[in-house]
């Protein structure tokens, strides 16, 4: 199976008018898809292009799109898929995340404990990743935790 990428490169206007395409190059720096100008248009913007209709790449595919002309690479980008991405265990990114982000969401959705008006969003080696203060309403079921 294969999957269809948006593709953009903004090359400048010192690139404008120019043959441009993109090649695939996996994390070994094999090439998966050799150099292309396939659907490969300059946009309204002085060198920037795109591939109209997206760029197919293979399932689980980690690596580069190279844009350059044929023979001479000008820039690249990551490809990462989705579900390389997913499979990470928070452990991997909880240490350097932002407060508010969506590390701590997730990782208030898997252990937060509420003590008095204090939500303590936990890592998972159980430490602190941060605090919050809560609302109360003493009407309101309380809720003391999520595990």
């Amino acid at each position: 199976m294969a999957y269809t990428i948006a593709a953009n490169a903004v090359l400048g206007a010192g690139k404008t008018g120019l043959t441009i395409g993109y090649r695939l190059v996996d994390v070994d720096g094999v090439e998966v898809l050799a150099f292309t100008i396939t659907n490969v248009t300059e946009t309204s913007i002085a060198g920037t292009y795109t591939v109209t209709g997206g760029v197919s790449v293979p399932d689980g595919f980690v690596g580069r799109i190279i844009w350059g002309e044929s023979g001479t690479d000008y820039a690249e980008a990551t490809i990462q898929d989705a579900d390389h991405i997913l499979k990470r265990g928070m452990a991997h990114v909880e240490d350097d995340a932002d407060n508010d982000s969506l590390t701590e969401l997730v990782l208030a959705a898997l252990n937060a404990a509420i003590s008095g008006a204090t939500l303590t969003v936990k890592k998972t080696d159980g430490s602190t990743f941060n605090t919050h203060t809560v609302t109360l309403d003493s009407e309101a079921v309380p809720i003391v935790g999520v595990d």
